[in-house]
């Protein structure tokens, strides 16, 4: 006997029967004389309930055991009691069949008493018995009243939503007892309950989410006294009404301050179109609240909301929305307000409908009813349109599939007639269907038929016989689902929890079409709010389908399990238990910014090591209304050791305003019910000198025509992001080929890529053109921070390439109408027409292709030639291979090479691919070829039938076969996650792996043979679909990903190479510390105080904004990057007095994570360039220096690592940006870049110290100089973080700045230096070591150097600070922040650096130090 608890739920009942008597006799009889009787598994034991049942006039708890019982015996009865006691209880008792097998499924659902007891369960069959204990069940006396203990309203990051939570005083269970919940709100809110419900009311909410009602007029004002009543209904309650009071707390009157700026131009557009219209509010306040405002519109049908899109700060925000009308219509914008709704504004948008216009006419079906397919067909049509307006529709009424493929797909043209004529198969099990074909507001229907008659009539429909999940990550999980249909049809796609995954034949792992097993990988969507629809639908050729839902039995033994295995739909607030962002505040005024996020999770929820979790980061609200608009970021979380905590990292854009940055776990765990718990780290806050959330926009276009070109003017404006490309699509009324341009600097003719004037043309041949409309087909604008606006809004499916997210139209805020506006017409003379081109040959090789194995590829060879005349064929267009499944599924290849003969009467293309895998795995796939022109725009395609017609022996089908247990038929499909540069767990999804899941008897070997990293490890199996293996050593840097190829353990290939990229770990950015700000800065004419310090203005300069510079070249050695500056200025009636300053890298060593140096390697030899172009400018020397650096313990191989210099004098003050912080150089200033490439780390905890030795010296052959020495310190004056060093003597300074953030490998951080050692010789010398992390390309320091003179009262007296007298030392711990700059290549520095300054009769002087 064997007895696996696996806890579940349901409220299913199948073939349920009430027990009244104290047990159950099943009449069955035997005919064995060996019968087993056995209980092999447990599926669910309950512990405890509310009472509910009314049963003889007392209420008891209803319970549902399931138990998965074995007999070779029919049972005879099945009888429940207390323990130790003979007395059954009252049950009822289902059966998964009614047929009694070896295995059956028995549930069982008892009626307990109010009270704690034990319980038996006996199963008798004939001639055995089992005895079973479930255990200790209470069963609670119900409440007969709840009352509301606490209650609380907060808004959801979807528009005008709001999540109420309530608990009572009393505990409930709603699941256990049936409870219906529902809740209700006045006439102008809707309220719909939040699933699953509570099963302890007491301590779980019920959760109800509010919006607002799209129907009816809205008023002015609301006034009322509740906002949501709730209601319980059962049995029991006697009050089951429950009101809240609650509100949402927007209540600012802002219609004093607004401005409505929508355009109300009237458009006239055809019946079946729609037309972009915009709502545009202004909003001219400066009230901190209007952040929190929640503007929308409402025309009795909908309700869309505003969006905060452009402004300055907190005043003069504009918010904005775009939508389609097709009618005339008045709206009205409204402001949400406490209790109700306050209206600021009403617009009428004016629409005139042009006259009806037919499409489409002489619709024929045609084609051929033997050979592979089921039947090959096509149908023709002739189309009053032309190639500038959407592609035409095709579907089958059965529900099959919609055929959308671009033109030239299906078309033909001789002249000005237009023909659609496109391929289609009748799949198996649908010989005769209704097909329905549209094109602009005309649709035509026919039944085409292919003479056959399935044997039998109707096909049987089609079964799921079993489902399993599988947990996989923390995200996702996998789904594996068995079925049957009829051998008529076969299975052609399985949806998923309501479509948010569909699958098809190429997801079959084993059998076939007709029965066999598909498995999938199925995903959470983070964001999805309402419950998704856990159905499963099974559709075959014929398109009958057949739909299971959790808890339903499948067969004796199985049902639909209840819940995915995926971790994070089970997170609650109550699971996460630390979330911190890196930093929790950005300024993004200054461009983008790298942000981290680390949370920590309870270990209940880490399943597996590949409990990873998927977190969505939006950018604005979500799209309750279903309008563009939204736009999010999704991230992958990964482990970070050093951390020890998930960790993501994404880039927020720049310009986002003053907000709070949402982000989703999922539904129930959110940025909003976070926050309560973890606190402000666990927000992201933004602010931003300006707000732009909205796209690019034309204000003005203009087309022109000559004699031999087309062009068109585009005026574009984006103020504050400013464009960042655009693409723009040229077509033709006779030619489907668009000319495609991108909008950049090139383009550019006059302003800016913030307001400019841009152009954009072509020229053609007049001696061969045609009489031809041009128009903008597509325009694509993209600003800096990826917002995007995209024409024509109309079509539909968006181009892939696109972020369709964040749409909206570009022509919005014209004046006119812009369709006139797009259009040019060309003019050209008449000419002879001679025909398309026609199809003389075509190769295809191989004709039969496996789609289940590796070996995929296919070619073509197709030769065309002119029916006649003299009209060569035109060399701009290239015609394409189509082939296309039994569904709808298509493939287009492209030839990859052409040959036109030189009269250009014949042409030949060939083409190359690989087939997609799976692709055609049980319908064989049509071959059609579309798109050969002549120079007169002529166009004659060849569908299947057509390719058949000419010849059968043809390659008018491609014959597919799909096998999963070849040897070479283990395909990679993708990786899980990329790689770690430190190593770790690969997992890798594909087909054909089935075959070694189930067995597990070959052993199977990952082989990666990159330079410098050949390596072969053990493959373990883990699902039908996945594999594993570990890599335990740190990948070279030099590899940016790497190719892996399974094989047997006689290395004979089983997968193809399949890359998988390399992640490099990067540190946190982290925000420098706050700089303190001595002497208040020098008052407000000399500078401010910020975060960095003080920020100084009017030519004052130091860490006090108290110094002016002294204007000095410096002079530079070739030897090493050493800066000399001054000169020496002596006379003997003064008193020289010398100050001179060492800064020298001396080594650079990795440390381990306990502090013990791994590696140390001396810097000695320098290479020298002089890059100056101007000396009285400015100075730029180059030094670079190798270093050998082995990359293992053994020595055996080593990586070059170079360090780079870089030496500046800037005579002029400079303003520069390093991560996106403005930095003022003074005149004078010295700057030293230091780079480091790729460094060969052991480990990825491990940091590369870089060691400098640091003195500052005074030299006085006279009376000591009065002198100080002060630094400023950050994070809480921490010593051994010092952001900038100041040496005086008697009014005069030397001044180091060191910048506080950097960039590793692209990205900001901060860099810890700490006290290296100290050395006692003839005065004060240190050696501090700045700590850089695990990096794979790059990183940089920028520390500048000026010379400063005070001027006025001294910042401190003298005599209250050291003097230094000669020859003393000062030694300094110079705790710069390394810096790293974007654009440059660089990425460690080393620098060596020696000042001599000399004070005579008071005056600062440089002199050489040899």
């Amino acid at each position: 006997m064997k007895i696996d608890p696996f806890l579940k739920s349901s409220s299913s009942r199948v073939l349920s029967f009430l027990v009244i008597v104290l047990f159950i006799q099943l009449s069955l009889f035997v005919t064995s004389s060996q019968a087993v009787l056995n209980v092999v598994k447990q599926l669910r034991m309950p512990t405890s309930g509310t009472a509910y049942i009314t049963f003889a006039g007392s209420l008891y708890c209803s319970a549902d055991f399931y138990v998965k019982v074995e007999t070779t015996d029919p049972l005879s009865y099945v009888q429940l009691t207390e323990t130790g006691s003979m007395t059954p209880i009252n049950a009822s008792v289902s059966f998964g069949t009614v047929s009694y097998g070896p295995s059956l499924l028995v549930k069982i659902s008892p009626y307990f008493a109010q009270t704690t007891k034990s319980y038996t369960l006996t199963i008798h069959s004939t001639f055995d018995s089992y005895t079973l204990s479930i255990g200790t069940f209470t069963c609670k006396s119900p409440p007969s009243s709840l009352t509301i203990k606490s209650s609380s309203i907060s808004g959801y990051v979807e528009d005008g939503t709001w999540v109420v939570e309530a608990t009572t005083t009393v505990d409930y269970d709603l699941i256990g007892t049936n409870a219906i919940l529902t809740c209700s709100t006045f006439n102008y809110y809707q309220c719909v309950t939040i699933y699953p419900l509570s099963t302890s009311t007491s301590t779980i909410p019920m959760r109800f989410k509010v919006t607002l009602n799209p129907s009816g007029t809205l008023p002015t004002t609301q006034p009322t006294s509740e906002l949501i009543s709730i209601t319980i209904s059962t049995i029991t309650i006697t009050n089951p009404i429950i009101s809240l009071s609650l509100y949402p707390s927007y209540n600012i009157d802002v219609a004093k301050y607004t401005t409505n700026s929508s355009l109300t131009t009237e458009r006239s557009i055809a019946r079946w179109e729609q037309s972009s219209y915009h709502y545009q509010l202004n909003v001219n306040s400066s009230t901190p609240a209007i952040n929190d405002l929640q503007l929308f519109s409402a025309d009795g049908q909908s309700i869309k909301f505003l969006r905060k899109v452009f402004g300055n700060s907190n005043s003069q925000l504009t918010y904005f929305k775009e939508f389609v009308l097709s009618s005339t219509r008045d709206t009205s914008i409204y402001q949400v307000a406490s209790g109700g709704y306050a209206q600021l504004s009403t617009t009428t948008f004016p629409i005139t409908i042009l006259p009806d216009t037919t499409s489409i006419s002489q619709m024929s079906a045609g084609g051929w009813s033997d050979g592979p397919f089921y039947g090959l067909n096509y149908l023709q049509t002739q189309m009053s349109t032309t190639f500038l307006d959407e592609n035409v529709n095709m579907f089958f009424a059965s529900g099959m599939f919609q055929l959308y493929i671009p033109a030239p797909f299906g078309n033909h043209r001789a002249s000005q007639t237009l023909i659609y004529r496109p391929p289609f198969v009748l799949p198996p099990g649908l010989p005769v269907t209704i097909l329905t074909m549209g094109c602009l507001g005309t649709t035509t229907q026919s039944g085409p038929s292919n003479g056959k008659t399935v044997p039998g009539g109707t096909p049987t429909p089609p079964i799921i016989t079993n489902v399993e999940y599988f947990p996989f990550t923390g995200y996702s999980c996998l789904v594996k689902i068995d079925y049957q249909t009829s051998v008529y049809t076969g299975m052609r796609s399985v949806s998923i929890y309501g479509g948010t995954t569909v699958i098809g034949p190429s997801s079959i792992i084993s059998g076939t079409a007709i029965g066999g097993s598909v498995m999938t990988e199925f995903k959470l969507n983070p964001t999805q709010l309402q419950p998704v629809v856990s159905t499963i639908i099974l559709t075959d050729s014929a398109g009958v389908s057949v739909l299971v839902m959790p808890g339903q039995f499948l067969s004796a033994d199985n049902f639909v399990p209840f819940e995915l295995p995926i971790p994070q739909l089970y997170l609650r607030p109550a699971n996460i238990t630390s979330v911190k962002f890196i930093p929790n505040d950005i300024d993004t005024s200054f461009g983008p910014t790298t942000v981290t996020m680390l949370f920590t999770v309870s270990d209940a929820m880490i399943t597996s090591s590949l409990a990873s979790f998927n977190v969505t980061i939006l950018l604005t609200k979500l799209n309750a209304d279903g309008q563009f608009g939204s736009r999010s970021i999704s991230s992958l979380a990964y482990v970070d050791p050093k951390f020890n905590s998930y960790r993501i990292d994404f880039i927020l854009p720049q310009n986002l305003g003053n907000d709070t940055i949402e982000y989703f776990f999922n539904k129930y765990t959110h940025s909003t019910t976070l926050i309560s718990k973890l606190g402000p780290s666990s927000q992201l806050r933004v602010k931003s000198n300006n707000l732009d959330k909205f796209p690019p926009m034309i204000t003005n276009i203009k087309p022109i025509f000559s004699t031999s070109r087309i062009q068109f003017n585009l005026s574009i404006v984006d103020r504050v992001n400013g464009l960042d490309y655009g693409l723009v699509n040229i077509t033709s009324d006779m030619d489907p080929l668009p000319r495609t341009f991108v909008l950049g600097a090139s383009t550019l003719v006059n302003g800016s890529m913030y307001e400019g004037d841009h152009s954009i043309g072509f020229d053609f041949d007049a001696s061969t053109c045609i009489t031809q409309t041009f128009k903008i087909t597509g325009l694509y604008l993209v600003d800096r921070s990826g917002w995007s606006s995209f024409y024509p809004v109309r079509t539909k499916p968006y181009p892939s390439q696109y972020n369709f997210e964040t749409l909206v139209d570009p022509f919005l805020q014209l004046d006119s109408d812009p369709e006139p506006l797009v259009r040019v017409v060309a003019p050209c003379p008449a000419r002879t027409q001679y025909g398309a081109p026609v199809l003389n040959e075509l190769i295809a090789d191989p004709r039969r292709i496996d789609v289940g194995t590796n070996d995929r590829n296919i070619s073509f060879v197709a030769t065309f030639k002119t029916p006649g005349g003299t009209t060569p064929i035109s060399p701009r267009h290239q015609p394409n291979i189509y082939l296309l499944d039994d569904v709808g599924n298509y493939f287009i290849i492209s030839p990859v090479a052409s040959e036109i003969g030189p009269t250009g009467l014949l042409a030949k293309y060939t083409y190359l691919a690989t087939l997609p895998y799976g692709f055609g795995a049980v319908s064989n796939l049509s071959v059609s070829v579309y798109g050969t022109f002549d120079t007169n725009m002529n166009t004659q395609g060849f569908s299947a039938s057509e390719i058949m017609g000419q010849n059968s022996s043809n390659p008018y089908f491609i014959n597919t076969t799909y096998s999963l247990t070849l040897s070479n038929s283990l395909v990679l499909k993708y990786a899980q996650s990329d790689i770690p540069r430190a190593g770790g767990v690969v997992v890798l999804v594909g087909g054909g792996m089935n075959q070694f899941y189930t067995t597990q008897s070959t052993t199977v070997v990952a082989v990666i043979d990159e330079p410098g990293f050949s390596k072969s490890y053990p493959v373990s199996f883990t699902s039908p679909i996945s594999c594993t293996f570990t890599i335990p050593t740190i990948i070279p840097a030099s590899l940016a990903s790497i190719r892996i190829t399974l094989k047997s353990s006689a290395l004979s290939l089983l997968s193809l190479p399949f890359a998988v990229s390399v992640k490099d770990y990067v540190a946190p950015y982290t925000p420098p510390a706050i700089v303190p700000c001595p002497s208040g800065c020098g008052g407000s004419d000399h500078g401010t105080c910020g975060d960095n310090g003080c920020a100084c203005i009017n030519g004052w300069y130091g860490p006090t904004c108290s110094q002016t510079t002294i204007q000095v070249i410096p002079n530079i050695t070739k030897t090493e990057p050493t800066v000399v500056i001054g000169n020496q200025n002596t006379t003997s009636s003064t008193t020289d007095r010398f100050i001179y300053s060492i800064v020298s890298i001396v080594s650079i060593r990795e440390i381990e994570m306990d502090g013990t140096t791994y590696k140390e390697y001396p810097l000695d030899n320098w290479a020298y360039s002089n890059q100056t172009m101007d000396m009285s400018k400015s100075i730029n020397y180059l030094y670079n220096s190798t270093l050998s650096i082995p990359t293992d313990s053994t020595n055996s191989s080593f990586t070059n690592t170079t360090i780079s210099v870089s030496v500046q004098w800037f005579r002029d003050a400079q303003e520069i940006s390093f991560g996106n912080q403005p930095i003022s150089l003074p005149p004078s200033s010295t700057k030293i870049n230091i780079g480091i490439d790729q460094y060969p780390f052991q480990s990825i905890t491990n940091t590369l110290q870089i060691i400098m030795d640091i003195s500052i010296n005074i030299d006085d052959d006279g009376d000591d100089a009065c002198s100080e020495l002060d630094y400023g310190l950050g994070n809480g004056n921490d010593e051994n973080d010092v952001q900038w060093v100041k040496l005086k003597v008697g009014g005069s300074s030397i001044y180091a700045r060191f910048i506080r953030s950097g960039i590793i490998d692209g990205r900001q951080s901060v860099i810890q230096n700490s006290v290296v050692e100290k050395q006692e010789s003839s005065g004060t010398r240190q050696f501090i070591g700045i700590n850089v992390p695990y990096y794979s390309n790059y990183a940089q320091l920028d520390p500048d150097l000026s010379m400063l003179v005070d001027n006025g009262d001294s910042d401190y007296e003298c005599g209250k600070k050291p003097t230094l007298s000669k020859p003393q030392l000062a030694g300094i711990i110079v705790g710069g922040c390394v810096l790293i700059i974007a654009c440059s290549i660089l990425i460690g520095w080393y620098i060596r650096k020696k000042y001599s300054i000399r004070f005579t009769k008071g005056k600062l002087e440089m002199i050489n130090m040899r």
